[in-house]
């Protein structure tokens, strides 16, 4: 297994995996996206298992007014359902983490939706704490 960077040909893909976390989005949006958070230096983290993309995490860092270094959060996180449970989503949130380390974050977040109970359980074996809530409005 690769973990690496997304690329704009990987959209098609990350539709399918995007899709598996409930949201519906389009391969040219993604595409596009994809160019944006790379040119931000946030790139989307891909896995890739023979030649196929098995799981991504979408990252970002930022500062805060209230701390004096910035926060790296995870927006999003997904492997796909038939290769769940043998270190994926593990070796993406590790090279998430090294890359927030070297943009000096000083703390490490994530958001998960209420529903995904198993992503909740992963997250606390891998260190992190419930620690807040957060509150969402669409505009």
């Amino acid at each position: 297994m690769e973990v690496r960077d997304a690329r704009p040909g990987d959209a098609d893909r990350l539709v399918e995996l995007i899709a598996e976390l409930g949201f519906k989005v389009d391969e040219s949006g993604v595409a596009e996206r994809l160019r944006v958070l790379a040119a931000n230096g946030e790139p989307v983290i891909v896995a890739e298992d023979q030649g196929r993309l098995v799981g991504m995490l979408d990252w970002h860092v930022m500062p805060t007014i209230h701390r004096p270094r910035p926060v790296g959060r995870i927006v999003a996180l997904v492997v796909g359902e038939t290769s769940r449970g043998i270190g994926i989503g593990t070796a993406l949130v590790r090279e998430a983490e090294g890359r927030m380390r070297a943009r000096g974050c000083e703390k490490m977040e994530v958001t998960s939706n209420l529903r995904l109970d198993r992503a909740h359980s992963f997250y606390e074996r891998y260190g992190l704490e419930r620690s807040s809530y957060r509150f969402a409005k669409e505009l």
